[in-house]
């Protein structure tokens, strides 16, 4: 954040550049233009860490939280929300839980928590929570006989995405931790680009196809 959006946007154009020309070996015949987006409220997911019942990113090279409003990536609402689930684990006396993954949906409709905690930390210790203003669904890591199962502790641990492409809606469902593209604004002409390239009865190979989001949209 501390560059110039303008200058990131060039700076990620010569990363890619470099990726094709050193890694890959191939002519770059123009520079390469990277699409921006507005800068705030971007992501749709993201990995916090719990630590003295502050609930953050961590600070460049520490362990130290740091309020996520800072950084401008998260919407307003959904830090609201992270304060209040912190300030929730706090009343309950959870002092246990270590990271969180976010992820909400385009429009920030849907919004659920996943929870990394230690063995102590279980579903009746986190009836508490429950599905509160601003999350559909809660979800914990349990350990079980040396492996790690993931339950739901309440909502649906599923979002669903909506956006219309050449006059047709796509509609993907995934789980809390399925990985996926984190802008928001920026996931309809991405999607849109690639199917772009895409000619009446060509053969596509979507490879780690993850949810489906190239392959159900072409």
């Amino acid at each position: 954040s501390h560059i110039a959006y303008s200058r990131q946007l060039a700076i990620k154009g010569l990363v890619i550049e470099d990726a094709f020309t050193r890694i890959g070996k191939l002519d770059v015949p123009q520079r390469v233009r990277v699409e921006g987006s507005p800068e705030e409220g971007y992501r749709m997911r993201a990995r916090l860490h719990a630590v003295g019942g502050q609930v953050g990113f961590f600070r460049e090279g520490t362990h130290e939280p740091c309020d996520p409003r800072q950084t401008r990536q998260l919407l307003p609402a959904t830090c609201e929300v992270l304060s209040r689930l912190a300030a929730g684990l706090r009343s309950l006396g959870i002092p246990e839980v270590h990271d969180l993954e976010l992820s909400e949906n385009i429009d920030a409709s849907q919004r659920v928590v996943h929870i990394d905690a230690d063995a102590s930390v279980t579903l009746e210790s986190m009836a508490g929570l429950g599905v509160s203003d601003g999350i559909s669904g809660l979800t914990l890591a349990v350990p079980d006989r040396g492996r790690t199962r993931v339950v739901v502790a309440s909502g649906d641990p599923h979002v669903v995405d909506r956006f219309t492409l050449e006059g047709a809606e796509v509609v993907l469902r995934r789980h809390v931790l399925s990985f996926f593209q984190g802008n928001r604004f920026l996931l309809a002409s991405l999607v849109g680009h690639v199917a772009g390239h895409i000619g009446a009865g060509d053969r596509v190979v979507d490879l780690y196809a993850g949810v489906g989001l190239f392959s159900v949209a072409a």
